[in-house]
């Protein structure tokens, strides 16, 4: 009886706590990309280059760019400036996933595989951040598809974002 009248107080100083930081967690939301609905908005024949402007999450773009059958995804509107491209060929993602607190986008996490006859197929999670107002968007992380629990891993690492604890990846 004692340990229930000392816990009430105790539960009613941190629910006030708790209550906020509740409300600010993060959620996905999704949408398909598909090239045939996006505009393409600049072409290179030569070296096989493209960027696409595509509907996005709310009035967020995303941008595609390939290169050389390599893809790269950002989203905002301010996306990175350079492609980060893999070392194989790969294919586009055709679903790509919204991190968002209380309706605010801040990142994005979608899965390339390999599109090279030369190699297994094997795919891999990528992270970035949204470009946003002075932010410029850019690739955080690169998570291989085989390794476990690989969604939950970007998903944690998307949700560091907000707090300023994720770095951009260098360039290849």
């Amino acid at each position: 009886m004692a340990i229930s009248r000392f816990l009430i107080p105790l539960l009613l100083l941190v629910a006030p706590a708790v209550a906020p930081a509740a409300s600010k967690l993060a959620a996905s939301a999704y949408t398909k990309l598909d090239l045939d609905r996006c505009t393409e908005v600049e072409h290179e024949d030569e070296g096989s280059w493209a960027r696409w402007k595509c509907a996005g999450y709310g009035r967020i773009p995303l941008w595609v760019e390939v290169g050389d059958e390599r893809f790269d995804v950002d989203a905002g509107d301010r996306p990175d400036d350079e492609g980060r491209f893999g070392s194989t060929f790969d294919s586009p993602p055709s679903t790509v996933e919204w991190r968002h607190s209380a309706g605010r986008p801040f990142a994005i996490i979608y899965r390339l595989t390999t599109a090279n006859p030369d190699v297994p197929t094997t795919s891999l999670l990528v992270v970035e951040r949204i470009g946003q107002g002075k932010t410029m968007g850019c690739r955080v992380a690169e998570i291989p598809g085989s390794t476990k629990n690989a969604n939950l891993r970007a998903r944690a690492i998307a949700d560091a974002i907000p707090a300023g604890r994720t770095k951009c990846l260098g360039s290849r």
